[in-house]
Formats: structure tokens, C-alpha cells, sequence
């Protein structure tokens, strides 16, 4: 009872949008953002998609072009179609799609643990979320937010922040390059199936602008992935996103961007204002 009472208050998965604290909590996105979109119908107009990074970034759209930012942490190219139909079925067919794509995600050997059948059936369940609510492991969430600022949290409109800045620092560099190696390229082979998963993303929404893009890393990460797998296939990569969309906005070709310390909080990770002041421009140049 005490569990329910807590997690009521707080709302951290902003479940019911009591709004008595201005946080949500980034654990659990896929579940968060599907539940958002499931009770809020018709609202959003656009969406973007990606992984972690891509969620950092506002798109400031004017007021008859409304965008979701339906990106999220360790997303997987397998994920991409489910949750963009998902989008469609709540909001109708979007005008534009912002489709955030990663070279790590061409890896075969790099799997996704989430399920998106579960994370859909999660979304439309009302019964899923009140029993959510009730779990000692939230109600510590609840706690935790009460007592003390996130470091990564969402408002209740979905645009993520980073409470505190601090420069790319030696450590976190390594620990971000060291992750890369042992997960999410590890054991590197090129998918044969990627292109075929960019493909039926395409053919899915044929009446709508798809701008496409890849968020900036660090380039003392952009050069570990080369080295661990190649030239060739990061040029496949993009010569297949090419194929099949035309144009793709390469944010890491911007070398002041992507050298600065001052940009990232890790290797793989631009600090939010860097996504107003760098990237929205192109982005919406693009429209």
C-alpha cells in the first residue's frame, strides 16, 4: 500500500501525470514513451527515433508541426519499424520522420534484450501500469527522486536533460571505448540484413519525408570503431543508408564538433546544448 501511495505521488514514470514533481526518470524509456503516446492520441504530428544519444535533442518545432522524440537508450535497427507502426497507430502516418542511426547497430553479433512486443503490450495495458506501480523497486525510484536532483531525467513533455556539465575527461573516454569493445562490437561482422531493415522502414511510410541523420560522437570513438572494424564497413554503411533515403546528415564530418571536450559527457554522448546550438539548424534546414 505504501508502495502505491509513494509511486502515485511522485508519478516517476509519468504514468498518470500527477505532476507533483517536474522529473521522469530515463530508466524504463521504451515502456514510458509508448505508455505517453498511447494516452495521448493524435497530439504529435512527426516523430524521431534513435538511440540514447538522439534523445537529448529538443526538436523545436513551431506549433502545427509537433514532433515525439521516441529515441531510446541501446535501441536496436530490429526496433526502428515496431515503434514507428506503433507511432502511426496512435498519432496517424507522420509527416517526417528524423531517423537517427548508429554504425554500432550494424554489428550481428550485437543483440537486443528488449522485446518490443512486450514493450507495446505494456503501452496498452492499464492493468500493467498500476501493478508497475505497486513494485518496492519503483517506490525506491519515487524516493530517490524526492531526495535528491537525477542526473538524467525527462520533464513531463519528454525533452531529456543533463543536470550537471563537466568536460570529457581522459577516464571517461576510456571507459566508453573499452565498452565498445567488449559489447557493443565485439566480435564484429557486418549484418547482411541491415539494408533490408532500412528498406522496409522506407517502404512503410511512403507519403512521408524521412530526414536522416547521425548524431556526433567523439572522434577518439569514431576512430576505435574504425579500428575494430574497418574502413570498408563504416563506408558501407553509409553508402547503404544512401541507397535507400538519399541524403544523410553526418554530424560527425564537423570536426570542431566532435574534438571539443567540452561537447560530451562520454565518447558516445553530446551534452543536450549541443543538439540546439549545432544540430538543429540542419535538422530543420532539411524540412
Amino acid at each position: 500500500m505504501l508502495c502505491g501511495i509513494t509511486n502515485l505521488y511522485v508519478d516517476p514514470y509519468n504514468f498518470y501525470e500527477i505532476d507533483k514533481t517536474p522529473y521522469v526518470l530515463s530508466g524504463n524509456e521504451r515502456k514510458i514513451k509508448a505508455s505517453y503516446l498511447y494516452s495521448h492520441k493524435n497530439q504529435f504530428r512527426s516523430v524521431l527515433i534513435g538511440s540514447s544519444r538522439s534523445s537529448y535533442l529538443d526538436i523545436a518545432s513551431p506549433s502545427n508541426h509537433k514532433t515525439f522524440n521516441f529515441s531510446v537508450s541501446g535501441i536496436s535497427i530490429n526496433e526502428y519499424l515496431p515503434y514507428l507502426q506503433f507511432f502511426a497507430q496512435t498519432q496517424g502516418n507522420p509527416e517526417t520522420i528524423y531517423l537517427s542511426l548508429d554504425f554500432h547497430a550494424t554489428n550481428l553479433n550485437n543483440t537486443s534484450i528488449f522485446c518490443t512486443e512486450e514493450t507495446l503490450d505494456f503501452a496498452t495495458s492499464s492493468l500493467m501500469k498500476a501493478l508497475e506501480y505497486i513494485k518496492v523497486k519503483v517506490a525506491h525510484t519515487s524516493l530517490s527522486i524526492l531526495f535528491s536532483k537525477p542526473e538524467d531525467y525527462y520533464d513531463r513533455e519528454f525533452i531529456k536533460y543533463r543536470r550537471t556539465h563537466r568536460p570529457l575527461s581522459g577516464e571517461a573516454i576510456k571507459q566508453t571505448l573499452d565498452y565498445y569493445s567488449a559489447y557493443n562490437l565485439k566480435n564484429y561482422k557486418y549484418s547482411d540484413t541491415y539494408l533490408q531493415q532500412l528498406k522496409n522502414i522506407k517502404s512503410s511510410f511512403p507519403n512521408t519525408r524521412f530526414i536522416v541523420f547521425i548524431c556526433p560522437i567523439h572522434k577518439s570513438l569514431q576512430n576505435h570503431q574504425i579500428s575494430l572494424t574497418g574502413m570498408y564497413s563504416y563506408k558501407r554503411w553509409i553508402s547503404e543508408i544512401q541507397s535507400i533515403f538519399g541524403k544523410v546528415i553526418d554530424f560527425n564530418n564537423d570536426t570542431n564538433l566532435t574534438t571539443s571536450l567540452d561537447n560530451f559527457f562520454d565518447a558516445a554522448h553530446f551534452y543536450p546544448f549541443v543538439g540546439k546550438q549545432d544540430m538543429l539548424q540542419k535538422l530543420q534546414k532539411a524540412i
